[in-house]
């Protein structure tokens, strides 16, 4: 457990950071919950057009990805976490992004698989097999987003 900067370790936090429950919080998870909302709203635009922007939705969605774990890089900064440590915080943030959707996406899909008599387990088979990819590509480009932050914010 190394130090950050001004000296703290990383468990040790800014007095409002200590005291509320947000700033508690892993960075990864405060970055993920923030992206969240923004993939619902870039899920809507694509759902809306019923999938016809998927080539614009998609590589909006890999910046997403790249701002999560920069926003996690952030975040991790000012919890006292050293610049070596942000590629990592990075990845975490896309497993908790990833892993917010998915359970939105099988207990949906489980409850309308019980009301459509078994036709909406489809779209949970659907996820279970493009998850894992899904879930390499958010860790990859969260990884990449928390080093890119080390490396241009001078932290």
């Amino acid at each position: 457990m190394g130090r950050g900067r001004g000296g703290y370790t990383r468990w040790r936090r800014s007095s409002y950071a200590s005291t509320s429950f947000w700033g508690r919080l892993h960075p990864g998870i405060r970055s993920a919950v923030i992206l969240w909302v923004f993939l619902l709203v870039v899920a809507l635009v694509n759902s809306l057009t019923g999938g016809a922007s998927v080539v614009f939705c998609y590589p909006v969605q890999l910046l997403l990805y790249v701002g999560n774990g920069a926003l996690a890089g952030f975040f991790a900064v000012g919890s006292g976490y050293r610049v070596e440590e942000l590629a990592q915080v990075g990845a975490v943030a896309g497993l908790v992004a990833w892993l917010l959707p998915t359970l939105y996406y099988v207990v949906f899909g489980l409850i309308l698989g019980l009301v459509t008599l078994g036709a909406g387990l489809f779209g949970v088979a659907a996820w279970l097999l493009c998850g894992p990819v899904d879930l390499a590509v958010q860790a990859v480009c969260g990884a990449f987003g928390g080093w890119l932050y080390g490396r241009l914010s001078g932290a």
